[in-house]
């Protein structure tokens, strides 16, 4: 209950990050009523803390949202999502029958949390060349953790009336942490993101991929912006998007990441990391005294590890192994 509230008490001046506070809240509640109910002080009265497992799905869910939407602050009316919880509460004593629908309905709106997630992913890639840098791909593994332990609980709350007593708290105990665990991980690492794709709303939806040259005018338009882009050098710019490429054609930002994906058959960003990763790639055959991560910087890459995960998944060697390749044998591969 402390360290929720510490944690609470961190990240309360980030209004991006409200919803995590919801979570701590949560969290510290059931500690509050599980220390209530254990310790016999009101069991006898009403059972509350299965209803829990009915808010923890709703909770995951607002908090995923006010991450991906700019505007989607917490409003009253988003109290709807404990009505639920409330209709069950006279009935909480029917331990299994309460923690089986709460499993379902964690599992249903973690699965809802998750498709935010890749819509904000997938329009996030169609804007902005520093992708990575704004992803949120961690919290879609913390989602799935999640997902794993609501259906680890599961399988407690099926086994629960063959285990011995002694056996079945420790293993409640035990999801209790790794439940805990997570959210403190969750907190930390929301607390390290510095910053916030703001381009999605509930209107957009993400640019479809579709095969290169498949619309013509699409094809003639990207031809005119992959020409501006080369020319220009834009994408050496560590955090270009499609809103700088708007200012400068006069295009619509939709217009022109439709011409890209059209075009490239690829995201705006995987684009611009291809221009990149070529950029790097002339440069390490003359480097001179410059590292490998200065050409990487300058090339407009903003991070070591996204740099080299794509330069291997590109060449299918890693920058110092090209570099020394390159330096043996001057004329492979040469464009």
């Amino acid at each position: 209950m402390c360290c929720s509230v510490l944690l609470a008490a961190m990240i309360w001046p980030q209004s991006r990050l409200r919803g995590l506070v919801l979570l701590l809240a949560m969290n510290s509640l059931l500690m509050l009523f599980n220390l209530l109910e254990e310790t016999g002080i009101s069991r006898h009265i009403l059972m509350v803390t299965p209803v829990f497992s009915l808010l923890l799905g709703p909770v995951c869910y607002l908090l995923v949202r006010q991450l991906v939407f700019t505007n989607a602050q917490l409003h009253w009316r988003d109290s709807k999502h404990a009505i639920a919880a409330l209709l069950l509460l006279p009935v909480a004593s029917q331990v299994q029958l309460v923690l089986a629908l709460g499993t379902v309905s964690q599992l249903l709106y973690l699965a809802v949390a998750a498709r935010l997630l890749w819509r904000y992913q997938q329009t996030l890639r169609a804007a902005r060349s520093d992708a990575d840098r704004l992803g949120l791909q961690w919290l879609i593994w913390l989602l799935l953790a999640l997902g794993a332990l609501a259906l680890l609980d599961l399988i407690r709350l099926n086994l629960q009336p063959y285990l011995p007593y002694v056996l079945r708290n420790q293993w409640y105990l035990l999801h209790q942490l790794l439940s805990f665990a997570l959210i403190c991980l969750l907190v930390l690492r929301a607390n390290r993101q510095q910053d916030f794709f703001d381009g999605l709303d509930p209107t957009t939806a993400a640019t479809e991929h579709s095969a290169a040259g498949a619309d013509p005018q699409a094809h003639a338009v990207f031809l005119q912006l992959a020409e501006l882009i080369t020319g220009q050098q834009l994408y050496l710019q560590p955090r270009l998007a499609v809103a700088d490429l708007t200012k400068l054609t006069g295009l619509g930002s939709k217009d022109v990441s439709w011409a890209i994906n059209q075009g490239a058959g690829i995201s705006f960003c995987d684009y611009i990391n291809q221009l990149r990763l070529a950029e790097v790639q002339r440069q390490l055959q003359f480097a001179g005294s410059k590292t490998i991560l200065d050409i990487a910087y300058a090339a407009g890459f903003n991070s070591k590890s996204t740099f080299n995960a794509l330069f291997k998944a590109s060449t299918g060697l890693t920058p110092s192994q090209y570099q020394r390749q390159r330096v043996q044998n001057p004329d492979t591969g040469r464009i």
